[in-house]
């Protein structure tokens, strides 16, 4: 019959719709609009959408079919069974989706080469079966955690990784990426300078940087003023997706970029250039023996005390596993290159230096605390003491 078009249209047009959101994990979509149900979460939330859509329809029909065949319909009684149902539904899904012990079982992460320790963990030590989501940056992955999207989140810069975790106390550092002054970790290539013995030649130019926070700018100054260069000249710049940097400097908006790999090994190998500081920190002016650029974060309410223990030791054995293949000239041997080639990352790249939780001086820490209250031109509004930012569970 014609009238059942009304309803079957509905039933595959929102029903669509809302499976759409579902696999993209959607807040914003029509029938998400339509239902304004927009307190609920995650799973629940949508699952019970796509139920609701299915009863109003089923009842929509039957009222098309009163109507054409003159029967009459108890308003009161459809409404009341349709609230229940739907509130029954809501509920049901709702405590389920909140109290289930593997909800939201993912890692997050984005495509750097300081995020290593996760690649391999996925492809080799994944006891607790994670999955891997990539997005575009760590702010977004720290993000995605404060938001009970995944159960952890690395590596995160340091500022946004304290700063979140000041904010929930659930949230706790297993491991941090590190710069030594003879083991870099963010490294400096330029159009302008060659070497260390030539830094004054990027006064009056143009330097991106990246993680954009300005510790990092501060730190770069402050070394490049030790080293008898004339800062006020320069021109800082940065944002929080890199890649904008690195086609800055291939269009020569910028003149030079100090970064991360595996940009920085792209840039050498786009434009025949050599980093100026291969084997030394260019932000070791801010005086540290181990400064912390990037946390690993996880969510200890996700976790049992079992499950965290076993994703700590599998962040240990990939720490370990990284430093077995490795040369001297903190290169990646061939195990390790097939895991950089299967995400993308350039091979030639150097690898971070990492510290797992029972390497973690927390000094360098409470002196990054410092800094950024000192330097950061939005210093987070709540701190900690340092201790508890970082996982403290004896296992």
């Amino acid at each position: 019959m014609s009238y059942r078009i009304i309803s079957t249209l509905i039933i595959w047009v929102l029903s669509t719709e809302v499976i759409i959101e579902m696999l993209l994990g959607g807040k914003f979509g029509i029938g998400v609009r339509l239902l304004q149900f927009q307190q609920l979460y995650k799973v629940a939330q949508l699952y019970s959408y796509l139920i609701l859509i299915l009863i109003l329809s089923y009842m929509l029909e039957k009222v098309c079919i009163a109507a054409f065949c003159r029967i009459k319909f108890d308003w009161k009684k459809i409404s009341s069974v349709l609230l229940i149902s739907t509130l029954l539904v809501v509920s049901i899904l709702y405590w389920f989706s909140q109290s289930s012990p593997s909800k939201q079982k993912t890692i997050t992460t984005y495509s750097l080469v300081a995020n290593l320790p996760i690649y391999v963990y996925i492809e080799k030590f994944n006891t607790l079966d994670l999955k891997l989501v990539q997005v575009g940056s760590g702010l977004q992955a720290m993000d995605n955690l404060q938001g009970d999207q995944t159960i952890a989140a690395g590596f995160v810069d340091m500022p946004n990784a304290l700063s979140g975790i000041a904010t929930n106390l659930d949230l706790k550092v297993v491991s941090q990426a590190v710069e030594v002054k003879d083991h870099p970790s963010l490294f400096l290539v330029s159009k302008k300078a060659q070497d260390k013995q030539n830094l004054n030649q990027l006064e009056g130019s143009k330097v991106g940087y990246f993680p954009n926070n300005s510790l990092i700018k501060s730190g770069l100054d402050f070394s490049l003023f030790r080293n008898s260069v004339n800062t006020a000249g320069i021109e800082y710049t940065s944002t929080s997706d890199p890649l904008s940097l690195v086609q800055g400097f291939q269009s020569g908006a910028i003149d030079s970029f100090l970064g991360p790999e595996p940009f920085v090994s792209d840039i050498e190998e786009q434009n025949n250039l050599t980093r100026v500081n291969p084997n030394n920190s260019l932000i070791e002016g801010i005086n540290f023996s181990s400064l912390p650029l990037a946390a690993l974060v996880i969510d200890t309410k996700e976790l049992s005390q079992d499950e965290q223990k076993k994703f700590v030791d599998g962040i240990i054995s990939s720490i370990n596993y990284i430093k077995e293949n490795q040369d001297s000239k903190s290169k990646a041997k061939q195990n390790l290159q097939l895991i950089m080639q299967k995400y993308g990352l350039n091979q030639n790249s150097s690898l971070s230096l990492y510290q797992s939780r029972d390497e973690i001086d927390l000094s360098q820490t409470e002196n990054l605390l410092n800094l950024i209250k000192q330097f950061d031109s939005q210093p987070p509004k709540t701190t900690l003491p340092t201790k508890d930012y970082y996982l403290n569970n004896t296992f």
